[in-house]
């Protein structure tokens, strides 16, 4: 698990280290109220909502890396950040 969420991490920053991906609450819409609970937002890093644990997807947190990727791997934020 460690090992997956480090590898994808890299693969991001190698495709793409300065080009600036639009942000997830922006791609999939989500209500204010959501945004300003999410670390994503909070963090400003609505790129990698996938990396960071605690995020609210689909109106809820999940407990787990694998519960939350099996979200995100479906995810149109995740696949145009990294298409697999």
């Amino acid at each position: 698990m460690h090992t997956e969420r480090q590898a994808l991490f890299l693969l991001v920053l190698k495709k793409s280290p300065h080009k600036k991906n639009r942000a997830c609450w922006v791609i999939r819409k989500c209500p204010v109220e959501t945004r300003q609970n999410c670390p994503a937002w909070e963090l400003q890093a609505g790129d990698l909502c996938w990396f960071i644990n605690g995020t609210i997807c689909q109106g809820q947190m999940r407990e787990t890396w694998q519960k939350k990727m099996k979200i995100c791997r479906q995810c149109r934020v995740f696949q145009t950040m990294l298409p697999i």
